[in-house]
């Protein structure tokens, strides 16, 4: 427990920085959506390329891990369903609770990932981004046009959301370096040197990122949804992760690092996905807070226990 929360207090140490920097207007408004774009498209890339080309991969029975990264969203899914008329959400509510229960924060991912397993854990970590964003993303994306209240949810017809996911920069660095890795092709020294460079910028920056992106304001206007969210995306989403990792005999560091991603607070990104298509987008900004300000508790407590 020691080691692991020696690992994550400069992550969100960083998620701090990165609050403070934007109450204090530093440097800019204009930078923190510049920053984010630059990670997205050029930073993260590069750090997934060079660690999933030279992870051992094959090593971690990745076969395993995606069945348990898919049977616990499936899980999650059936019970977000379940608990809908139990709580009687109405549809912009419900669409908002979903993306909060089962979408991660991949800038937290890679921080906490890198501090705690090294390359081999981003490899794996690599292998889920690969598998779970398209995943999570038709499944956020089905649960908005049912549920939510958008005019126009046709422009996000099948073939739109299929080359969306296709071309995702993140989904393109993940193949590429998997299949590098498994071709057995090794970067040039020069390239890996440069791509390692960039990597380490794009966790500190993309964890300030996180930073600067909260807004504690909105929790004064919480209700009880966004305290499910944290339950089910901080609690028991890592509760059935690491069950079904004991079903299917998946242990060592693939069950450690599919137990860390189930334990990430919501993606920031939910909320530009649930203005879009009618979600309740205020609900949204108060899960994505209130979750990642809980994960600086629970992580370190579920990885400790699960782990």
């Amino acid at each position: 427990m020691n080691a692991i929360l020696a690992a994550l207090i400069p992550i969100f140490l960083l998620i701090a920085g990165g609050w403070s920097l934007q109450r204090l207007r530093f440097p800019g408004g204009e930078f923190w959506p510049l920053a984010e774009r630059f990670m997205y498209f050029f930073l993260f890339p590069a750090l997934l390329v060079k660690e999933t080309a030279s992870a051992r991969i094959g090593a971690y029975e990745p076969l395993t891990l995606i069945a348990t990264l898919l049977s616990a969203i499936a899980a999650m899914t059936a019970l977000a369903l379940l608990l809908k008329p139990i709580t009687r959400m109405n549809g912009p509510v419900f669409t908002s609770f979903y993306q909060g229960s089962v979408r991660f924060n991949s800038y937290v991912g890679l921080g906490a990932v890198l501090a705690l397993y090294g390359s081999d854990g981003i490899g794996l970590f690599a292998v889920a981004i690969a598998v779970c964003v398209p995943t999570l993303n038709v499944l956020c994306v089905t649960v908005l046009i049912r549920y939510g209240e958008a005019r126009h949810t046709a422009k996000l017809d099948l073939p739109g959301q299929v080359w969306l996911i296709a071309t995702n920069p993140l989904i393109i660095a993940c193949l590429l370096g998997i299949a590098l890795n498994l071709l057995g092709v090794r970067l040039p020294a020069a390239v890996n040197t440069v791509a390692g460079i960039l990597g380490q910028a794009s966790i500190a920056l993309g964890l300030l990122s996180v930073g600067a992106a909260l807004d504690l304001g909105v929790l004064r206007r919480a209700r009880w949804p966004v305290i499910g969210m944290c339950v089910m995306n901080l609690v028991a989403y890592p509760a059935i992760m690491a069950g079904f990792a004991l079903l299917y005999g998946l242990d060592g560091l693939g069950k450690s690092v599919v137990v860390l991603w189930a334990c990430l607070p919501t993606s920031a990104a939910s909320y530009i996905l649930a203005r879009q298509l009618g979600g309740d987008a205020p609900l949204m900004a108060a899960g994505i807070t209130a979750t990642t300000v809980a994960a600086a508790i629970t992580m370190p407590l579920m990885l400790g226990w699960l782990a």
